[in-house]
């Protein structure tokens, strides 16, 4: 896209967003990602699911605790049964 331009941009991306910020009249932030920081959930949900033409499967789903919570349990839980 630099190119077409016919000149070189060091911060192509940068002015971009502060043309989409402009154009929106809404604020803009920059932040250095080094800066962001978030600490790691307490519970994450990998949910085990399949979809096939019009039809969606939810086969279970796997919870891992990464801090203790009351009510929860750590593992897999199946929401099919194989068993005749």
């Amino acid at each position: 896209m630099e190119d077409g331009l016919g000149r070189k941009f060091d911060r192509l991306d940068e002015l971009i967003y502060r043309a989409r910020s402009h154009v929106r009249d809404s604020a803009l932030r920059i932040l250095d990602p080094s800066l962001m920081v978030a600490r790691p959930p307490d519970v994450e949900v990998d949910v085990d699911m399949e979809s096939y033409d019009d039809a969606t499967y939810l086969w279970g789903a796997n919870v891992t605790l990464n801090a203790p919570v009351d009510g929860l349990v750590e593992g897999y839980t199946t929401f099919v049964e194989w068993a005749n």
